[in-house]
């Protein structure tokens, strides 16, 4: 396995737990003291998404709930813009369709 492989495992784990000690992620993740150190800085310095205590690293990245929330926002305010925008765009050819009001050149349709 890569390290960034690794990386990518190891934060995820450690996002789903909260907490972990730094036995554990040597132990589960096989690494030598040195790639140990490589993972934490990574985690902490790196990315920022963790925070050492002594002989554990705390998740403090965004919490899983925080970017679902986030992420149904971004939908939320595309499907509203997309709606909207489909209406602007369906009432601005109604001129176009067969049979609708014409404008006339003075403000108002005749049709």
């Amino acid at each position: 396995m890569s390290f960034l492989d690794t990386v990518r495992q190891a934060k995820s784990y450690l996002e789903e737990q909260g907490r972990v000690s730094l036995s554990a992620l040597k132990l589960e993740f096989d690494l030598d003291d040195a790639r140990l150190q490589s993972l934490i800085e990574e985690l902490v310095d790196v990315q920022q998404v963790a925070a050492r205590e002594g002989k554990v690293l705390v998740w403090v990245g965004p919490a899983r709930s925080e970017r679902a929330i986030a992420e149904l926002s971004s939908i939320a305010y595309l499907a509203v813009a997309g709606s909207r925008r489909a209406r602007h765009f369906s009432r601005g050819n109604r001129a176009l369709r067969p049979g609708s009001p014409q404008p006339d050149g003075n403000g108002s349709c005749t049709g």
